[in-house]
């Protein structure tokens, strides 16, 4: 855990700022499945349904994992634009 709180230096809109290795990781992971990235969704949506108390999870078939997954890449698609010819 050390590693991942570990802080790096960046430059965002031409500003330096300290982020730590963690957040820098899960905003490039989030940024790429946002870009329509199958393997960058369906690693993203892993880490939510890990992220939720067990108590909370929701028990998915592979029909439902089909289902949830399209509905999230519609949303990633509608709030940053079809990139699926880009890839």
């Amino acid at each position: 855990y050390a590693l991942a709180n570990k802080k790096v230096t960046i430059t965002e809109n031409g500003r330096r700022r300290s982020v730590s290795k963690i957040e820098l990781a899960l905003t490039q992971l989030i940024n790429k499945a946002a870009s329509g990235s199958e393997r960058s969704i369906d690693q993203f949506v892993g880490l939510l349904r890990h992220a939720q108390p067990p108590a909370q999870r929701v028990a998915f078939t592979n029909e439902n994992d089909a289902l949830h997954m399209k509905a999230i890449e519609a949303k990633l698609r509608k709030l940053f634009g079809d990139t699926e010819g880009d890839q």
